[in-house]
């Protein structure tokens, strides 16, 4: 019985709050078969970082695709330290 992962799905969504990453994983057993699957949010900031800057390398794409400037929207303000 041996047990793998597919990944079918992920999302990004871009707020003034920040950035929220989730996905889906298919679980899938040699003998049985499909079992399930199961959503994830990624809480890890430099997973975030990466699929940001990665993004942020897209814009210029989407832009020429949409024929208008596209940007995400602006970072939330740091915190104050006192």
């Amino acid at each position: 019985m041996a047990l793998t992962g597919t990944l079918v799905a992920a999302s990004a969504r871009f707020t003034p709050g920040g950035v929220s990453l989730e996905y889906a994983v298919e679980i899938n057993d040699d003998t049985l078969g499909f079992l399930g699957a199961k959503g994830h949010t990624v809480n890890d900031p430099a997973i975030t970082a990466s699929v940001l800057a990665y993004v942020e390398q897209l814009l210029p794409t989407v832009a020429a695709q949409n024929g208008i400037p596209v940007t995400l929207p602006p970072a939330p303000p740091a915190p104050v330290e006192e």
